[in-house]
């Protein structure tokens, strides 16, 4: 999944924190803000999740605010079924964080290191 690869545009990783040294976040749902990469611009920003309040349905929404995003890949250590569905159905490829930065983790997935997320939780 190299840069001139397969033409994917956009990455997206949950995090707390809104830094490059910072970690993936845990939950996909319930991460504070979501790294967004494009790799044509090799530009990054970082977008509130909205969703992270919700009683129930996090998961979904952030999946949809991804969407709206045009993300073509997100990273993270698992997802739900429900936001695994939305995903899968805008054909948004979900893979398996690693242990890392988000840097860390961008270099992974630009260097095809990563596996597809299997089954939603680790």
């Amino acid at each position: 999944m190299d840069e001139e690869g397969i033409g994917l545009m956009k990455i997206a990783i949950p995090t707390a924190e809104k830094s490059m040294d910072a970690h993936v976040g845990d939950v996909f749902g319930r991460s504070p803000v979501f790294l967004i990469y494009d790799i044509e611009s090799k530009g990054h920003e970082f977008i509130e999740n909205d969703a992270l309040h919700r009683p129930g349905g996090a998961g979904v929404q952030a999946a949809q605010l991804l969407v709206d995003h045009k993300v073509d890949v997100v990273i993270t250590p698992q997802c739900g079924e429900k936001a695994q569905e939305v995903l899968r159905r805008a054909e948004i490829r979900i893979c398996r964080s690693i242990e890392g930065s988000l840097q860390h983790n961008l270099q992974a997935c630009l260097n095809d290191k990563l596996t597809d997320l299997e089954g939603g939780k680790q």
